[in-house]
């Protein structure tokens, strides 16, 4: 058997341990869920049922911790709420064993802090210091046990949104959102009474000869058995790849995957190495799954690392093109050119100036003085 925590309340270090809703112990602080390892000491895998509207970030986070250094198998699965510090609780188990019922709600938002008394600026900085410290550390969880890049996942909190089920599918925060069971038990009594009823017998036949009726008796036998596997053959989990194409069926209504699985697959393959979308890599042999590799947290740590290095680079590129265009320009006024001046040229402009009369010179000079050079901005000397 696996041991099976739930955490329903508000997550506080007073609070060891509640009673649930029927009648059984329910942790909602790192000593409670402490406890309950302990006493199950041969429990390999550990299931968390969340529905819970948050509470102290440090003893959040030091359930974080006492569930990821446990060495069990930690499976976290939200049931109805997973608001505020419930959300790092769900990030303690990995990813692929992080899921959700269906019309749950999680509001992901920012660090807050409560004076609850009167404080001096010195006091308040303090405060500020460690809200924004222990804000940083949420987010440097959620971009270790997400999709989300350190920008991406600072905007999350700062929208203070509401979020589904397929919401934290798409982010990351869950790989699988529960499917309803219910009537199960019914539905399959139901299809195996119909597979237990007796045939309908054909009207009677001319007779016919010893061989004729035996291949008629077995028909009818392959029909029978033909239609009471269709009858009672189970609902097919299917499993695709990125583009949706189907690459292998289990016999099962939800992703139960694991070593010694049997499989079926859409055509005449036997096995084979596939990567499923969310990074499991199955191995299949003879229809049996015979391994199954989960991307290693370095590797999605360093895809991470690389999307926000992609990020960086573009915004690089963008601030470099903008730049240019403010500091470049291929404006050339008119009438102006950039050819220097040659012999001829100065020539010319020697000729072209002693072509001007003396008299017209000293008139231009009187002039100039005249007005004091007010049109150059400059005064003449008394």
């Amino acid at each position: 058997m696996a041991l099976r925590i739930k955490l329903y309340g508000e997550i506080d270090p007073g609070t060891a341990f509640l009673l649930g809703p029927s009648g059984e112990e329910t942790a909602c602080s790192a000593e409670a869920v402490q406890d309950m390892l302990n006493e199950n000491p041969d429990e390999k895998d550990v299931y968390i049922d969340i529905h819970s509207p948050g509470g102290s970030m440090h003893e959040g986070f030091a359930i974080y911790d006492v569930l990821r250094t446990s060495g069990r198998n930690i499976h976290t699965n939200i049931v109805g709420a997973c608001h505020s510090m419930a959300v790092t609780v769900l990030l303690a188990a990995p990813l692929k064993w992080r899921s959700a019922n269906p019309n749950i709600r999680s509001l992901i938002h920012r660090a807050r802090t409560y004076p609850g008394d009167y404080c001096t600026e010195e006091e308040l900085r303090q405060l500020a210091d460690d809200t924004r410290r222990e804000e940083d550390e949420m987010i440097k969880i959620y971009v270790q046990r997400t999709k989300l890049t350190e920008r991406k996942a600072r905007e999350l909190i700062a929208a203070e949104k509401v979020h589904t089920a397929q919401d934290l599918l798409e982010m990351g925060f869950i790989s699988t959102i529960n499917q309803y069971t219910s009537n199960k038990l019914n539905i399959n009594q139901k299809s195996k009474a119909m597979a237990q009823k007796p045939a309908k017998q054909k009207p009677a036949q001319k007779p016919a000869t010893q061989k004729n009726e035996g291949a008629s008796l077995l028909d009818r036998i392959g029909t029978f058995f033909t239609n009471a596997a269709k009858v009672l053959s189970p609902v097919n989990f299917d499993y695709e790849d990125e583009e949706g194409n189907l690459l292998f069926s289990t016999a099962s209504e939800s992703d139960d995957l694991e070593v010694g699985t049997e499989v079926t697959f859409p055509d005449d393959t036997t096995g084979g190495t596939f990567t499923l979308p969310d990074g499991r890599i199955v191995t299949i042999e003879d229809l049996i799954v015979t391994d199954i590799q989960t991307e290693s947290e370095e590797t999605a740590n360093l895809r991470t690392e690389n999307e926000q290095l992609r990020e960086q680079l573009a915004e690089a590129v963008n601030l470099i093109e903008e730049m240019r265009g403010q500091i470049g320009s291929n404006y050339q006024p008119q009438n102006r050119t950039t050819v220097k001046a040659t012999t001829a040229t100065r020539t010319v402009r020697k000729n072209t100036t002693s072509a001007t009369s003396k008299e017209d010179i000293k008139n231009e000079i009187k002039e100039n003085h005249s007005k004091g050079f007010a049109f150059r901005g400059i005064h003449a000397r008394k």
